[in-house]
């Protein structure tokens, strides 16, 4: 899923530097916000964070797919 809907943008893997300046690695997202909450936060939906980040909601099978391999990112 994150290779397929964020990779445009982001850096999906443990290593690389994203498409987009702007947008972060998902690396960095374990450390910037609480991955045991993004699951929820993924399902209810994500308001942009920069114009070109398109407003999204995930379900939640997804959701909880996106925050546990974000967790395996985290150093």
């Amino acid at each position: 899923m994150a290779r397929a809907v964020c990779s445009r943008c982001h850096a999906v893997r443990a290593t690389g530097t994203s498409p987009m300046r702007r947008a972060p690695p998902f690396r960095g997202l374990a450390e910037r916000f609480p991955v045991d909450d993004l699951a929820d936060v993924l399902n209810e939906g994500v308001d942009r964070r920069h114009p070109a980040m398109p407003d999204f909601r995930l379900d939640p099978d997804d959701a909880d797919d996106l925050a546990a391999y974000l967790k395996t990112l985290k150093p």
